[in-house]
């Protein structure tokens, strides 16, 4: 059947569920004490913007993923999470090992994407001390690490080779 606009279609004894159309927008409104659940006996559910572009997926026993625009932004895994793209946090707590690219800190580049330490002269004292901190808490392995813009190291353990500017 069909139903004009701002007409509801309601399932349920107490009318719990209410299904409309405004003549602007679609409404699927769970108004009972119960949840509204979204279940799906294939591979996933999908929520899209049109007929094509991804919102959201939920693969069934496996990931979650978010996306913007239709690209894959965010990835839930059996071991923890990928974010893809730039994350802005006001905090940001990591136990065990955390692997990034580039590291910013209040917008400075701290380290960029060729695991260089810089700009940590531009860095408050706080933060400056923090870092000194994680690095003499390690154990830190780097590979491939370039310092720049520091005067001042503690105690450097090389494990092989080490190459010296002027």
């Amino acid at each position: 059947g069909q139903f004009i606009d701002n007409t509801s279609l309601y399932f349920g004894d107490g009318a719990d569920l209410n299904i409309y159309h405004d003549g602007s927008n679609s409404y699927i409104q769970e108004q009972g004490a119960g949840n509204l659940y979204v279940q799906s006996n294939g591979g996933s559910v999908n929520i899209r913007t049109n007929a094509t572009e991804n919102a959201f997926v939920a693969n069934q026993d496996g990931s979650v993923e978010l996306y913007y625009d239709n690209a894959k932004k965010f990835e839930t895994l059996s071991i923890g999470a990928t974010v893809t793209g730039t994350l802005f946090t006001n905090q940001l707590s990591s136990s065990g090992v955390a692997t990034v690219s580039a590291l910013y800190i209040d917008g400075t580049s701290v380290i960029n994407n060729s695991r260089q330490l810089q700009n940590i002269v531009s860095l408050d004292a706080t933060t400056t001390a923090t870092i000194e901190a994680a690095i003499a808490n390690g154990p830190n392995t780097f590979t491939d690490l370039t310092v720049t813009g520091i005067s001042t190291l503690g105690t450097v353990q090389v494990s092989s080779g080490i190459v010296t500017g002027k």
